[in-house]
């Protein structure tokens, strides 16, 4: 089955839309939308076929419908924001799109109509601090997390709630943060597909935490933290996304500076991780992605513009770059998706 490749890019306020060829990776452009105010943080709610755009230069969260053939968007709502969104994302049911805010240093949760748009009001606007990255629910969908990077003004912390998901209420759970092992900056965070473990990259820290989840109580607890970058490395860089591959088995995180992708196996017991490579990267991989079959990775590089396709070695986790696209000027955000 063909897949559906949506790239954000900021600085064209464009969506560009591929096919990715199942069998080689290949990318072929199939349509181009118009997105204006510097579109960025995606989030697709795949089964009805809707797309959610964070607009960070003329703030507001716009929805929109996919055509399932050529990605190409039709817009269907749109919700304004006083502040600039920087990552979003659904929760199990997709009735709520979270949403989070590093320069106004807050959380958003939004409902989602029955046409699958937001419009309106947040049900809920939380301030945090400076630096809030990421907002979402782990598997059961009873617990919510945002990453929060080190700064002077900052949290270098994991905010933790419960989730409602019948009146989308946000309560902070006891305690209300999960500090990680040093001034590391969680950034962004992925679940493991069947053991109860979270995984942050950690912008500061050029690394990736291992957390243990408690899943009665919805706590967080850093087990184990690993380096993003080879040794003897002391150039300036940051960690950007991070993905794990649908079975579970290996993880991926991007250094900004750098210039690579860091390869990681993951240990089907206990989750904790083994770096196994570093894959070269064009200038500045902000923006990684795993395909929903879990047999390639896309990255985006910020400065030249491009979208890469590497091939996921189903043995070993290390990547083959198989296929590289002029994909347009300041590619923020990646997804990948069979409609």
């Amino acid at each position: 089955m063909s897949q559906i490749v949506l790239v954000s890019l900021w600085e064209q306020d464009e969506i560009a839309a591929y096919v990715l060829d199942p069998r080689d990776g290949e990318l072929r452009p199939a349509a181009r939308t118009a997105v204006s105010g510097r579109p960025a943080p995606l989030a697709l709610d795949a089964p009805a076929r809707v797309l959610h755009v964070g607009r960070r230069g003329t703030p507001c969260l716009a929805s929109y419908r996919v055509d399932p053939t050529t990605g190409a968007l039709d817009q269907i709502g749109e919700a304004a924001l006083p502040s600039d969104p920087c990552c979003l994302a659904l929760d199990a049911t997709r009735r709520w799109l979270f949403s989070a805010y590093y320069n106004a240093g807050a959380l958003a949760v939004h409902r989602v109509d029955d046409s699958g748009a937001v419009s309106g009001e947040p049900v809920q606007w939380l301030r945090t601090a400076t630096g809030a990255h990421m907002l979402a629910t782990e598997r059961t969908n009873r617990f919510a997390f945002a990453p929060h990077i080190s700064r002077e003004d900052g949290w270098n912390t994991i905010a933790q709630y419960r989730f409602d998901a019948a009146t989308g209420a946000l309560t902070p759970r006891d305690p209300p943060r999960a500090d990680p092992p040093g001034p590391l900056g969680p950034r962004h965070f992925c679940l493991h597909p069947r053991l109860d473990r979270l995984y942050t990259s950690n912008e500061q820290g050029c690394s990736v935490t291992v957390w243990s989840l408690d899943a009665e109580s919805g706590t967080l607890t850093p087990v184990q933290t690993v380096s993003t970058l080879p040794p003897g490395f002391h150039g300036a860089s940051k960690c950007a996304q991070i993905r794990i591959t649908p079975c579970g088995r290996f993880l991926y995180a991007p250094n900004r500076g750098h210039d690579t992708i860091a390869c990681m196996r993951v240990d089907p017991r206990d989750g904790r991780l083994t770096v196994i490579g570093h894959a070269p990267a064009d200038a500045v991989p902000r923006v990684i992605e795993v395909t929903p079959s879990g047999r390639f990775l896309l990255a985006g590089g910020l400065e030249t513009a491009t979208l890469q396709t590497y091939r996921i070695d189903p043995a070993t986790g290390l990547l083959r770059r198989v296929a590289r696209v002029q994909v347009g000027d300041g590619p923020m955000w990646i997804l990948a998706a069979a409609l």
